[in-house]
């Protein structure tokens, strides 16, 4: 019969990279509640937990980019930064969709307003509408184009 032995952790070792990874999450959960004050700013209520994460996904960025020699202010305004600049592209990529008035429309809300702008359009337009980005429209049909795309804005923003 072989002898099992114990475990490295079981004696007493244990590595570098275990240790990097519980100083890494005391960051992480030191900062949270900053992250969370700034993802109540940044984004409704009903996806706060998800923002919460890609602040926290920006604090780690910024955790592995820190150079506590250059820091002037600590490390939180340096971390802010990631995370802030996280929350901004996990907004701008879909989650939401910001108009110009600066208010947020859900994915939900935005392709229920789409279906019910582009009903009110003829076959010819829907076509152009939905497949232009397929091809290269010039001249009329590119001002067309433009001018249906301006239109399907203002729509789901209720300026029309």
């Amino acid at each position: 019969m072989i002898p099992t032995l114990p475990s490295p952790p079981s004696l007493g070792f244990v590595s570098a990279d275990s240790k990097l990874r519980a100083a890494r999450a005391a960051v992480v959960e030191a900062y949270r509640p900053r992250v969370r004050a700034l993802v109540r700013r940044m984004a409704p209520a009903e996806h706060r937990s998800e923002g919460e994460q890609v602040g926290l996904i920006g604090v780690c960025v910024a955790l592995e980019r820190f150079d506590a020699a250059r820091a002037q202010d600590g490390f939180w305004p340096f971390a802010m930064r990631f995370a802030r600049g996280e929350l901004e592209m996990w907004l701008g990529r879909g989650v939401y969709w910001r108009g110009p008035t600066g208010r947020l429309f859900g994915d939900a809300e935005v392709r229920g307003r789409l279906a019910a702008f582009l009903k009110t359009l003829t076959p010819a337009d829907r076509a152009l509408l939905l497949c232009a980005k397929r091809e290269r429209a010039e001249g009329a049909r590119a001002r067309r184009y433009s001018s249906l795309v301006a239109r399907a804005k203002a729509f789901v923003e209720g300026a029309a």
